[in-house]
């Protein structure tokens, strides 16, 4: 169960980087990764321009650590280990910038994500 969510984590934070042109999926810099994470996190709490400044730099480096591991070359299950580390670490630098009640929305949005990127991965199975 770990690896599936490990995986779905790092399928959401990949596919984060793309988007859908012309049929085909174009990269995103590690720097509008992070301007579009910062803003969505934005959007559910209310950041002040000093944590709104850190969270774009944990979010810069996390974008910037997963773009390095997405190119190592190393086997899938290294990969996520190593993805379930970056995040760890991103989740321990936000809890350090976010107050108790940031903090809490930030989970509950990232659970949503994920329960959103189940039911996709459900829909596309029944589909098969």
């Amino acid at each position: 169960m770990k690896k599936y969510f490990l995986f779905l984590l790092i399928g959401a934070t990949i596919g984060l980087t793309a988007s859908a042109q012309d049929g085909r999926q174009a990269k995103r810099s590690p720097e509008q990764l992070a301007e579009i994470q910062t803003g969505q996190l934005k959007k559910k709490i209310t950041l002040t321009a000093d944590q709104e400044n850190k969270v774009k730099e944990i979010e810069l480096e996390y974008a910037k650590n997963l773009q390095a591991l997405k190119n190592d070359g190393t086997d899938r299950k290294s990969r996520l280990g190593k993805a379930k580390e970056i995040q760890d670490k991103k989740d321990n630098s936000l809890k350090s910038v976010l107050d108790e009640k940031q903090y809490a929305a930030y989970l509950e949005q990232k659970e949503s994500r994920k329960d959103k990127l189940m039911e996709k991965r459900k829909e596309r199975k029944g589909r098969r």
